[in-house]
């Protein structure tokens, strides 16, 4: 029988970190539906930039944590007016936009017609212009597939916008999103709120897959609180950023200096003088060389 779990807590590394649990031992036929949020947080995909990404500058301002998954995909910024759904399907007979089709179907329910991009995207339209409403991202296992997407309800979308602008990197390498408009469902139907989306999307799901369970779990696994400590770690978190440059200024005394600092697994691992060399700048390359480049930054 088909499952559907709604997860409790907010916390997005342990979150993460249960989906991980799933796709590694989900060895049923049937497909299990996840439903979920995450208190405020910016998650990246794999093998994205934070530094291009996000502003890592004010996500610290706002006590913003930055999350990276283990799926691809872009940027997205998570807080309680969103929901997170995850479809876990066997690989074998799994159509690519199933989970889409799926929130497609729910938004039906409110009379709301959405459409699902090439880039699997769901949007809708305000104002005779396409926003987008969820994003997706893909993880792929031998016998198994994740599928997971947001959905945007009453999220605070000024903070979306001020976390996910970013400054420029110069020379870097990294997966980049690809911007669009947004905006919240609550806005186009005021019936939809966190609760009766869940309730519209179980519905979509028993409709396509038959009747569904709703197990009542506990997840305190040695296994998943292991992940959930690995996915908090600055080697997963940064470390896993593809080598970049970026922009550095001290001022010494009277003194105005100016470099390109290379960051490599998130470590400065090179500096480049852009200022007369000076032997203030010796000590100070011997102060930056290794640190991460987090401490230096931010």
């Amino acid at each position: 029988m088909s499952k559907i779990i709604t997860l409790s807590g907010t916390d997005p590394y342990w979150n993460l970190a249960i989906e991980a649990w799933i796709l590694e031992h989900y060895l049923s036929d049937e497909p299990i539906l996840v439903l979920w949020q995450n208190a405020p947080s910016v998650v990246i995909g794999r093998g994205q930039n934070p530094w291009l990404e996000t502003d890592l500058q004010k996500m610290k301002a706002l006590n913003i944590p930055l999350v990276r998954r283990q799926s691809g995909g872009g940027a997205v910024y998570n807080d309680l007016g969103n929901l997170n759904l995850s479809l876990f399907h066997p690989s074998s007979s799994y159509p690519q936009d199933a989970l889409g089709e799926l929130l497609v179907s729910a938004l039906h329910h409110f009379g709301i017609t959405a459409t699902i991009t090439e880039r699997h995207d769901v949007r809708v339209t305000k104002d005779t212009i396409p926003h987008k409403i969820s994003g997706s991202a893909y993880r792929q296992r031998p016998h198994h597939a994740l599928h997971h997407m947001t959905c945007l309800i009453d999220a605070d979308l000024d903070i979306l916008d001020t976390v996910l602008t970013p400054g420029l990197a110069s020379e870097a390498r990294g997966i980049r999103s690809v911007g669009a408009k947004v905006c919240n469902l609550h806005d186009l139907c005021a019936d939809i709120t966190i609760d009766s989306m869940k309730q519209a999307l179980k519905i979509a799901f028993s409709e396509r897959y038959g009747s569904a369970s709703e197990p009542s779990l506990t997840w305190d696994h040695p296994d998943i609180q292991a992940k959930a400590a690995d996915l908090r770690d600055h080697a997963w978190r940064y470390g896993k950023t593809p080598q970049f440059t970026w922009p550095y200024e001290q001022h010494l005394d009277d003194m105005h200096l100016q470099a390109m600092l290379t960051i490599q697994k998130g470590i400065i691992s090179d500096i480049m003088w852009q200022t007369d060399v000076h032997e203030k700048q010796t000590e100070l390359a011997i102060s930056l060389l290794g640190k991460p480049a987090v401490e230096v930054l931010l």
